[in-house]
C-alpha cells in the first residue's frame, strides 16, 4: 500500500461525512423546536450511547483490523476465517454483557440524569432500548473495522454516513406524526438492522470467508490481550469526551445542559473532519510497520500533522469568532446568548483533540496501546475530577476551560511518545519546528476572544485576511523546506 492511497481513504471518509454534518444541522434546531430542550437532551444523551459503542468493544475491532491488516494475500483461507470468527463470538458476547447491564441499570442512568420527572420515563426508555441493541451496534462496528483492514472504506464511509445521517433525522417521523420522542428508536434500530445486513455480504466476499465456524481461543486471547490497552484508552477517551455533559445534567439540569449540549454537538461535529482522515491510517501504519517500511510512516505521519494543523486551525478560528452569530442562526437569538462563549471556548478543545488523533493512532497502530492507555487512563480520572469541581464552582464554563486544557496536555504527551518512537527530533530541533505553529495558535485564540462582541462586518473582514495569510503561511513553510533541502542535496553533490 502507497501513502496516495492511505490518503485518498482518508479524503473519501471526509468526502462522505458532509451528510451526517448536514444532516445534524438541519436536525438539531427541529429537535428542540419540535420537543423542547429537556426532549433533546434525552435523544442527545441517548445517541451519546450509540456513539460510546465506539469506545466501549474491548479493542476487539481494533485488533481484528490489525491482525487481518497484516495478513498477506496469499494467506490460507483458514486462517482468515480463524481471525475473523473468533473476533466476532467475542464482540458479540461483549455486547450480550452490556445488554444484560442495561435492563439492570437503566432506571438508575435515567434518574441520576433527569431531575425532570416527567422526561425520566423517556429518558429510562432510550437508555433501556439502546442497551438492549448493544449487540447489533457493536456487531456493526466490527464489520466496518473488517472492512477497513482489506482497504474498502468506500463500503464502511458510506456506510458509517447514512447511519449517522438518519440517526440525527430519526426524529422528524415522530414530530410529522405527532408521536413522541422516544419513536426515534424505531427508525434507529431497523436502520442498523439493514445496515447489519449489507455489511455482513461486503465483509463475506471482501474476505473470501467460508462456511465454517472457526472459532480459536488463543485468537480470542490474543485479541483480548491487545485489545485490554486499547479498551483502557476508549474508556478513557469516552470519559474524556461525554464525562462533562452527564456530570452538568446531574448538577445542573437538563435545560442548562442542553446549551453546552448543542454548542458541544456543533464543534464535535469536527470530528468526522479528523476521524475521517485518520481512519485510513491505522491499518495502513499497521501494515507498514510489519513490513519495516518505516519512512512511509515518517512521511504519513509527518504531513497528516501539519496538514491537521491548518484545516483545523481554520474552521476553529471562524466558528470561534463567529460563534454568537452562528447560534443565533442555527437555533435561536437565547441560545446564542447563553451558548456563544462556550462554543468559542470548545472550539479550540475540539482543535487540540484533533492533533492528538495523528499520534494516538500512529502509537497504537505500531503496538505501543500499552503505553497510550497508561496515559489516558490516568488523564481521564483526573479530568473527570476536575471537570465536576469545575463543573460545581463555574458551571458550565468550568467543563469548557478543563476540556481545553485536557486537549492541550494530552496533544503535547502523545506527541512527544511519537517522537521518542519515530521522529527523535531533539529539544532544540522539535522547539524550532513547534514554535511558529504555536504562535499562529495563540494568535488565532487571542483574535477569536478579542473579536467575540465585535460588529459581524468586522470579523468577516479579519476572518478574509486570516483565511488569506494561512495559507501562504502553509505554503511558505513548504516551500522553505524544499528549498532547504534541494540547497542540502546540491551541496552534498559538489562534496562528492
Amino acid at each position: 500500500m502507497e501513502i496516495a492511497q492511505a490518503l485518498r481513504n482518508g479524503l473519501l471518509n471526509l468526502g462522505m461525512q458532509v451528510f451526517p454534518v448536514l444532516a445534524a444541522l438541519v436536525a438539531v434546531p427541529f429537535t428542540i423546536k419540535a420537543f423542547g430542550p429537556e426532549a433533546f437532551s434525552v435523544f442527545s444523551l441517548g445517541v451519546t450511547g450509540i456513539v460510546l459503542f465506539n469506545y466501549l468493544n474491548f479493542g476487539v475491532a481494533q485488533a481484528a483490523t490489525r491482525s487481518l491488516a497484516k495478513l498477506s494475500p496469499d494467506t490460507d483461507g483458514s486462517e482468515v476465517n480463524r481471525i475473523f470468527f473468533s473476533g466476532a463470538v467475542t464482540i458479540l458476547a461483549i455486547g450480550l454483557i452490556f445488554s444484560l447491564l442495561a435492563h439492570v441499570f437503566a432506571p438508575q442512568l435515567a434518574e441520576a440524569v433527569s431531575k425532570d420527572l416527567a422526561m425520566r420515563p423517556t429518558a429510562q426508555r432510550f437508555f433501556h432500548a439502546i442497551g438492549l441493541a448493544s449487540p447489533l451496534f457493536l456487531f456493526i462496528i466490527y464489520l466496518r473495522g473488517c472492512l477497513e483492514s482489506q482497504q474498502l472504506f468506500k463500503y464502511s464511509a458510506t456506510n458509517r454516513a447514512v447511519l449517522n445521517s438518519l440517526i440525527f433525522l430519526s426524529p422528524a417521523l415522530p414530530a410529522v406524526m405527532g408521536l413522541g420522542i422516544e419513536t426515534s428508536l424505531y427508525v434507529i434500530l431497523t436502520a442498523h438492522a439493514a445496515s447489519m445486513l449489507f455489511l455482513c455480504v461486503k465483509t463475506t466476499r471482501a474476505l473470501s470467508l467460508k462456511p465454517r465456524l472457526l472459532v480459536s481461543r488463543r485468537e480470542v486471547g490474543d485479541m483480548l490481550t491487545a485489545g485490554a490497552w486499547m479498551t483502557v484508552s476508549s474508556l478513557a477517551a469516552m470519559l474524556l469526551l461525554y464525562a462533562d455533559r452527564f456530570i452538568i445534567s446531574m448538577l445542573s439540569g437538563l435545560t442548562i445542559v442542553a446549551y453546552y449540549i448543542a454548542s458541544f454537538d456543533l464543534v464535535s461535529r469536527l470530528s468526522l473532519i479528523y476521524g475521517s482522515l485518520t481512519a485510513a491510517f491505522f491499518p495502513a501504519i499497521a501494515q507498514w510497520r510489519d513490513r519495516g517500511e518505516h519512512r512511509k510512516i515518517t512521511g504519513i505521519l509527518s504531513f497528516s500533522t501539519k496538514a491537521m494543523f491548518f484545516v483545523m486551525i481554520i474552521v476553529v478560528t471562524v466558528i470561534a469568532t463567529l460563534s454568537r452569530e452562528i447560534l443565533s442562526l442555527w437555533i435561536s437569538a437565547e441560545y446564542a446568548e447563553h451558548a456563544a462563549l462556550m462554543l468559542s471556548v470548545l472550539s479550540f478543545g475540539i482543535f487540540f483533540n484533533a492533533m492528538a488523533v495523528t499520534p494516538q493512532r500512529a502509537l497504537m497502530a505500531i503496538g505501543q496501546e500499552r503505553l497510550v492507555g497508561t496515559y489516558v487512563a490516568l488523564q481521564s480520572l483526573l479530568y473527570v475530577l476536575l471537570s465536576f469541581a469545575a463543573v460545581s464552582r463555574f458551571g458550565p464554563m468550568g467543563a469548557c476551560v478543563v476540556f481545553v486544557i485536557r486537549g492541550l496536555l494530552e496533544f503535547v504527551a502523545l506527541s512527544v511518545m511519537l517522537n521518542a518512537e519515530y521522529f527523535r527530533f531533539g529539544p532544540v530541533l522539535l522547539l524550532r519546528k513547534v514554535l511558529p505553529f504555536a504562535l499562529v495558535l495563540v494568535g488565532s485564540m487571542s483574535l477569536s476572544f478579542a473579536l467575540l462582541d465585535a460588529p459581524v462586518l468586522r470579523k468577516l473582514i479579519v476572518l478574509g485576511v486570516l483565511l488569506l495569510v494561512f495559507p501562504l503561511f502553509y505554503y511558505g513553510r513548504m516551500l522553505a523546506q524544499e528549498d532547504r533541502l534541494a540547497l542540502k542535496n546540491k551541496v552534498m553533490a559538489r562534496m562528492s
